[in-house]
């Protein structure tokens, strides 16, 4: 029977919630088959709590989630598991008239509250109303104290963007209820959709809807569940924002007081699809997080798509999308086609646009405002709603946005667009020369030494650069159809002509090292490494024999011998190329300088330097976001070190800042370019290792489709990207698919590295890998021997790289029955990782994994369940318990913990 009144239990259902509460997360922290025996021993005399805690569990369950990152139908379980523990207790459904108004029908139901149109029945006058009435049944003083400031906190609001509070209460049978402005609209997405507005009409939606909650913020108010459904749009084209009845009352930090705090029981309301990172992993919510709420519904209004590729009726899923997918570029994510079915030409004219269209619009600046407001760490996002609204604005107005701030070339195309019927051809053409001549002259006064010698070097550049252009003049006239005789001239023929005339200039020193030092570039963009590193050798030994030395021209000379040398394999002579260059770069060449750190960098990251490689790409990152932000080898550094990241098992970070370097690339060069394929490709490995084989193959299947068209089908560039394409395919269990990309990318390579290089090793040990997941183990074992043969001479006995294949030819070594060898180059393999990374490391811990299979197979039960243990503990911690192959391990474990010794070891689907 329920309570006469909102006080008759004053005090015990909130004592009965903290005892059920912390006996349920405590539960959760054992396996799933000891919880039963410990709620058993510890309700022994409190048979209603065992009913409560179980309940609690067996929602957990359903839900895949924790009490941390609950949905709300398990927060409101909670709550009417605690009133409700007979069959005839109330439910917010069931209530029939509030005060004066009778509730007529149902507008909708959530985890927080049941919301019904109202109609004033007490003769007074007619009005119509909405009548939220929350799932959170009141119980005691300090609840309606709670619910008494909301409702004071409510009335305050005043703005027309907002459902204003009319009155509230609290129902006999002690539901608390809200009575508000009916507002009879549609959520803002169907209203978009249903007018068929275009991208402006929906920002002028949008702008509505930051400046109400602009308000709310400036009093204090979060709304914590901004979503289409609390956002609706009247006939008259006007926003109405609902729902600030689960708002938090900013405190200062200092102020932790119980009663302010969401996150105590029932605070924490979400929709899940529009949850921001933080809400999920129940740290401080604050501003920011409508920010990135807004950041979602801007996402969705302007490409019909989630910012996540995820089921969003997985919440497991979702959650896990939330907190480690980076959102997919706008421009991208509209061509995709949706799991709800829609197609881009419907998404596209629902925005009264083409598909093409629609992309290139939303490329650039709106992809740029919905990854800062959408990014994981809430410091990072815009630092306001305002601001946020302010950007939007500055894209309307055609002015350059903070979302991209930094990029002088972005700024001049955003001041001509914006001035484009003002400016006259007379005007742009000249302001085009004049920008290029002063970015000329920018660069030459940045590496001068002293004053007095600028005008000398400019005049010795000027000549050789005029030298040069007629060289390439007549180099080009080559393929003049009068001088080619209607045969097509190839770039190849080009270069070779050019390497021709250069080697034939006796007279100029400087002009001929000027002109084998650009045509070392060319080869080495051809994928010819072994021709571009000839060419600077002589570009070098030229330079020992002018007498007046360029240092710059120097550092450039022995920076590119360092990218030969590395593209090579000669990692060692790389460093020495790329050491070289630092000592004589001068002072001045700062951007230089950055680059160079760079590509040092990345040599200790394929030779697993990796606190080293951390120290030079921050070093890097600092020279260039102070004299190079926002450019290509600003890019190339953020790559590095997302690329690093991803090694440590940094999954979430790593992805954020790869997708930073795309943004950056995209910007530059467009998606139609290898430059931008280079930072993709790495991005899709990144997700992959993140374990999402999907996302990833999408941005390799594109950085694969450019680079095909582009280089041409036997660059060297090709054959990582097959390589990296197969591992992809591997994972989604596509192991013919990865064979046959294997079998291309080893043909490729073949052409252009020596055997014992690591691009070689990779791809050996894909096939190697691949033939493991096959179970053709002596097939894997021949490729691994000859990956491991080769990383031990190539990057030597302590790489990231050789402790891989040292594990998968153990694994491929157990499968032969050569157990004792298999142990042996294991435990060879785990000294390496852990001596690199730690003991915490996520390569650690699935070793020891696979460890345990390994002691399994040969009969030692209770060792391989000790290793097991402390393995599956690791990878938990490190990639959480959702990751297939984790949630196999503890399975497994499991099994064998209870006797099950016939169930076999699953296969490992993460960094092996």
């Amino acid at each position: 029977m329920s309570p006469a009144h909102p006080h008759a239990q004053e005090g015990q259902l909130v004592d009965q919630w903290l005892r059920a509460d912390s006996l349920f997360t405590e539960l959760l922290e054992l396996p799933v088959a000891q919880r039963a025996e410990r709620l058993a021993q510890r309700c022994v005399d409190d048979k209603p709590l065992e009913a409560i805690v179980q309940r609690l569990l067996r929602a957990e369950e359903r839900s895949s989630a924790t009490l941390d990152t609950a949905s709300d139908a398990v927060q409101a379980l909670a709550a009417v598991a605690l009133h409700q523990t007979g069959d005839d207790g109330p439910e917010p459904e069931s209530v029939v008239q509030v005060g004066p108004y009778q509730l007529v029908s149902c507008i909708g139901k959530g985890g927080s509250a049941v919301v019904w149109r109202g109609e004033r029945n007490d003769g007074e006058f007619q009005q119509t109303v909405a009548v939220k009435v929350l799932r959170r049944w009141i119980d005691s003083d300090d609840s309606v104290r709670r619910f008494r400031e909301e409702r004071r906190i409510l009335a305050a609001l005043e703005h027309p963007n907002l459902a204003r509070l009319l009155d509230g209460g609290v129902t006999p049978d002690g539901w608390p209820y809200f009575i508000m402005e009916y507002v009879d609209g549609i959520p803002i997405t169907e209203y978009c959709d249903r007018e068929r507005l275009d991208i402006e009409q929906r920002l002028d939606l949008v702008q509505q809807v930051i400046k109400v909650v602009q308000y709310a913020h400036q009093r204090l108010l979060v709304h914590r569940d901004l979503k289409p459904s609390n956002i609706l749009v009247t006939e008259s084209g006007q926003v109405k924002l609902l729902d600030f009845g689960i708002a938090k009352v900013l405190q200062a930090d200092t102020d932790d007081s119980p009663e302010h705090d969401l996150t105590q029981p029932h605070g924490r309301l979400l929709t899940p699809a529009y949850a921001s990172p933080e809400q999920l992993s129940g740290d401080r919510v604050s501003t920011a997080t409508d920010v990135y709420a807004l950041g979602v519904l801007l996402y969705r209004l302007l490409s019909g798509r989630s910012p996540y590729r995820a089921q969003e009726d997985a919440p497991a899923s979702l959650y896990d999308a939330i907190l480690r997918q980076v959102p997919a570029a706008l421009s991208i994510r509209v061509l995709e086609d949706d799991q709800a079915g829609l197609c881009p030409r419907e998404v596209a004219a629902a925005r009264d646009s083409t598909p093409s269209r629609l992309a290139r619009m939303l490329r650039g600046d709106l992809e740029a405002i919905c990854q800062v407001a959408l990014r994981k760490d809430p410091e990072h996002r815009y630092a306001s709603v305002e601001q946020l609204g302010f950007d939007i604005e500055r894209y309307r107005k055609q002015l350059p946005v903070l979302a991209r701030a930094g990029n002088r070339r972005y700024r001049l195309a955003r001041f001509l667009r914006r001035n484009a019927w003002g400016v006259s051809a007379a005007v742009v053409l000249p302001l085009a020369i004049v920008t290029a001549l002063a970015l000329h002259v920018d660069r030459l006064s940045a590496e001068r030494d002293r004053a007095a010698a600028a005008a000398k070097l400019a005049k010795q550049e000027a000549d050789k650069a005029e030298q040069i252009s007629s060289y390439l003049v007549g180099l080009f006239r080559a393929s003049d159809p009068a001088e080619s005789r209607g045969r097509d001239i190839t770039a190849v023929e080009l270069l070779e002509r050019g390497i021709a005339q250069a080697q034939a200039i006796q007279d100029d020193p400087p002009l001929q090292v000027a002109m084998l030092h650009v045509l070392g570039q060319v080869s080495f963009a051809l994928g010819r490494y072994q021709q571009a590193n000839e060419l600077q050798l002589k570009a070098l030994s030229l330079l020992q024999r002018v007498s007046e030395r360029n240092e710059t021209l120097w550092a450039d000379v022995l920076a590119d011998l360092g990218e030969t040398s590395f593209k090579l394999g000669d990692l060692s002579i790389a460093e020495e190329y790329y050491r070289s260059a630092l000592a004589t770069l001068p002072e001045t060449g700062l951007a230089r300088r950055g680059r160079i750190l760079t590509n040092l960098g990345i040599v200790h990251i394929v030779t697993s330097r990796y606190a080293q490689a951390r120290a030079l790409l921050h070093e890097a990152l600092a020279l260039l976001e102070e004299n190079a932000v926002a450019t290509a080898a600003h890019a190339t550094t953020l790559n590095a070190l997302g690329t690093l990241l991803s090694r440590e098992a940094q999954h979430s970070e790593a992805i954020d800042m790869l997708q930073e370097a795309v943004t950056i690339r995209l910007d530059l060069f467009g998606d139609f370019h290898p430059a931008t394929s280079v930072v993709r490709s790495n991005l899709g490995i990144a997700l992959l290792e993140a374990g999402e084989p999907a996302a990833a193959e999408l941005e390799l299947q594109r950085a694969l489709e450019v680079d095909q068209e582009i280089l041409g089908p036997t660059h060297p560039s090709l054959g990582v990207l097959l390589n990296q394409m197969a591992s992809v395919r591997r994972a989604l269990g596509d192991q013919e698919g990865a064979i046959a990309y294997l079998a291309r990318a080893l043909e490729i390579l073949r052409q252009h590295h020596d055997e014992y290089t690591p691009t070689m090793a990779a791809a050996l040990s894909g096939l190697g890998h691949t033939h493991l997941s096959m179970l053709s183990f002596d097939e894997a074992a021949d490729y691994l021997s000859q990956a491991v043969a080769i990383d031990e001479q190539a990057l030597g006995p302590q790489s990231r790289e050789l402790a891989i294949d040292l594990a998968l030819l153990a694994r491929a070594r157990s499968g032969q029955s050569r157990y004792e060898e298999a142990e042996a180059l294991l435990l060879r393999a785990l000294d390496i990782a852990r001596g690199l990374f730690g003991d915490e490391h996520a390569l650690v811990g699935e070793m020891l994994v696979q460890n345990a299979g390994l002691k399994w197979q040969r009969g030692d039960v209770a060792s391989a369940i000790e290793d097991g243990a402390r393995g599956l503990a690791i990878l938990v911690n490190t990639e959480g318990a959702e990751r297939p192959y984790v949630s196999e391990a503890a399975a497994w474990i499991e099994s064998l913990s209870s006797g099950n010794s016939e169930h076999p070891p699953p296969l490992s689907d993460l960094l092996l």
